[in-house]
């Protein structure tokens, strides 16, 4: 497949890429990734085939957005991937740190409108970040975790997979969230309160 560059940009195939678009040095899009108007990706970022970014989208320095899932069955005792063919889709607004990991998986990862990402953040597999939530530095969420709208995970937070994060919801800094969690609640992973940001 040829490569096309922009500046020190590498993008797979015939690239369809908008002229609002702002691309750092060494970034690889991925034949058909999908961009929108005003997207800017910092240097060092990789952007799979998979990928649709809405318009005012900001992605920082060493970020991956598409990348396979961390699925695995067992064969006579050998972990063995599991396909991911699944999509990543990243809603307007939405602003990504750097070396920030956002995996696809097999139906849909999805980013909301305006959600804000710190750095060193890894999405897994088939999430859901509500709108205008905020993850902050070191959040880790498992697989298939679901967070409402304004949400805020603070300092390096865990979030086991599959549990359903509230809107409005507090998870407070070292939480490791293993139940769901409702609406306006606030949680340390063993007690939940009302939160009060």
């Amino acid at each position: 497949m040829a490569l096309h560059t922009y500046g020190e940009a590498v993008v797979q195939g015939v690239p369809v890429l908008p002229d609002s678009a702002t691309i750092g040095h060494n970034v690889v899009i991925e034949y058909g990734a999908v961009l929108g108007e005003n997207v800017r990706i910092d240097g060092n970022c990789y952007i799979y085939a998979c990928v649709t970014i809405h318009d005012n989208v900001y992605i920082q320095a060493g970020s991956v957005i598409g990348s396979p899932a961390f699925t695995y069955k067992t064969n006579g005792g050998i972990p063995v991937r599991e396909d991911s063919d699944g999509e990543v889709v990243i809603e307007s607004d939405v602003e990504i740190g750097s070396c920030v990991v956002v995996d696809r998986g097999r139906v849909l990862t999805i980013l909301k409108q305006g959600c804000k990402i710190d750095n060193l953040v890894h999405v897994a597999h088939d999430c859901c970040v509500g709108s205008n939530t905020l993850l902050v530095a070191g959040t880790v969420l498992g697989g298939h975790v679901t967070i409402g709208e304004g949400a805020r995970v603070s300092i390096n937070a865990s979030i086991r997979p599959r549990v359903t994060i509230g809107d409005g919801v507090l998870v407070r800094m070292d939480a490791s969230v293993s139940r769901d969690v409702p609406d306006g609640e606030s949680t340390d992973g063993r007690f939940l309160g009302r939160s009060r940001r």
